[in-house]
């Protein structure tokens, strides 16, 4: 007997315990019932005509017809083709070593029912014409429980199937529940970027809308301040032209002071000669006594004279003193206006300068492109070309009231003649004399 293995589903029946025993037709029956007196387990004999088989004879229908009247007087000494003729030529099932376990038990079943126990005749591959080496016996219970064992492998791998499909199964329970809550959990982030889409257009509308209000009020701040800054420019034109004509003005008033001065010098100096010479006199007439009298009014009448040219000499002085402090005020206001008027136009090029950004900006905002860059440009030139003709009046009009400052100074620092001499009384001096 071929040692068995471990069957499983895919087994075939060179896998199983299978028998090779055989014998000529020409033997006796009693060698078939040595045979398998000696092997226990033999399922049966083949029985062969030199390498052809000729049939099967089962220990269980071996054994019946011995039962049977006179049946080992009739079977033991004959030969065994005997039997096989009572036995109606041996019927046997014949299968090859490649079948397998399941397709063999199905053409087992499928015989009549007395044929259902007897051996199957299992053919090895070989060389053709066939041996005797070449054909084995397979007992139907042999088969039986190597188709029990794979039923019963099959069972425990179904339930092994069964195990893991329903842990598949609770494993697809499990996700799907997870699926779901996180079709729930995408459904409110959903939720919440459509809320989230609709705020962030509403803002872009408002955004929008505040955008152009920004482009109208920047036109507007635009057109207003080219306007205010044209207003302004001109403004700061007329305190210059002012500045100037007040700078010309007081270079006059300087020019008519020397000449009051000048000429408050030459009635002080004949307010001194007259007075010298209304002393000489009087002191002509003193020495002559009575002879001189009407001389003597002459002279009354000189010193009065010279008395009121020196008053009015002192009064043109003070007259010229108050004209150069008024001078000095409007030189001081004069430079005053001029310093605003400086700060002014350093206020008004950074105005420009932001109103020009302020140009780009809207420019770009509106439309997009930087097309503005030449207005921009010529905005800034007539600018800078404004700007400097202003701060060159300033620098002149500063550059004339040094020059009046200085000269004011030099005027105060030269003595005028006779201003703090004390006027003498022309009789004292007389007297004295």
């Amino acid at each position: 007997m071929t040692s068995p293995n471990q069957p499983f589903l895919s087994s075939t029946l060179g896998e199983l315990p299978l028998c090779r025993c055989w014998i000529n037709s020409t033997d006796p029956g009693q060698l078939v019932e040595s045979l398998f007196e000696q092997e226990p387990d033999l399922p049966g004999v083949i029985i062969m005509e030199d390498t052809r088989l000729l049939g099967v004879v089962s220990r269980r229908r071996f054994y019946e017809c011995l039962g049977k009247g006179f049946g080992q007087e009739i079977f033991l000494k004959r030969s065994i083709q005997v039997f096989l003729n009572q036995m109606s030529g041996g019927r046997f099932l014949q299968l090859a070593f490649t079948d397998s376990v399941q397709q063999a038990m199905q053409m087992a079943l499928s015989r009549s029912l007395e044929d259902w126990y007897e051996p199957i005749v299992v053919v090895a591959p070989g060389q053709e014409p066939p041996t005797t080496q070449q054909f084995f016996l397979l007992g139907f219970d042999s088969l039986l429980l190597a188709q029990f064992e794979i039923l019963t492998i099959a069972n425990w791998e179904i339930q092994q199937q069964a195990l893991t499909l329903a842990e598949e199964r609770q494993k697809s329970h499990e996700s799907a529940q997870l699926l779901e809550k996180q079709q729930l959990l995408i459904q409110e982030r959903n939720q919440l970027l459509e809320r989230n889409q609709a705020e962030l257009l509403r803002r872009s509308q408002q955004l929008n809308q505040l955008n152009q209000r920004f482009c109208k009020i920047g036109h507007l701040l635009s057109v207003e301040g080219k306007k205010a800054f044209q207003a302004t420019f001109e403004s700061a034109n007329a305190i210059c032209r002012n500045m100037g004509l007040i700078v010309n003005n007081g270079r006059l008033l300087h020019e008519e002071l020397d000449t009051v001065r000048t000429t408050s010098k030459l009635i002080e100096k004949v307010s001194q000669q007259v007075r010298h010479l209304a002393i000489q006199a009087a002191i002509v007439a003193n020495q002559d006594g009575t002879k001189m009298t009407g001389f003597s009014y002459i002279t009354e009448e000189i010193r009065k004279l010279g008395t009121r040219t020196f008053e009015a000499g002192r009064q043109m002085e003070s007259i010229a003193s108050r004209l150069e402090s008024r001078i000095q005020e409007l030189t001081d206001s004069a430079q005053t206006g001029t310093s605003v008027a400086r700060s002014l136009i350093g206020k008004i090029e950074s105005a420009q300068i932001a109103l020009t950004e302020l140009e780009k900006l809207v420019q770009i905002e509106a439309s997009g492109v930087l097309e503005s860059a030449s207005s921009d440009k010529k905005i800034a030139n007539g600018t800078s070309e404004i700007a400097p003709s202003f701060v060159q009046r300033i620098e002149l009009l500063e550059d004339t009231l040094y020059e009046l400052k200085e000269l004011a100074k030099q005027k105060d620092s030269k003595v005028i003649p006779g201003e703090n001499q004390p006027i003498l009384n022309p009789n004292q001096s007389a007297i004295n004399g």
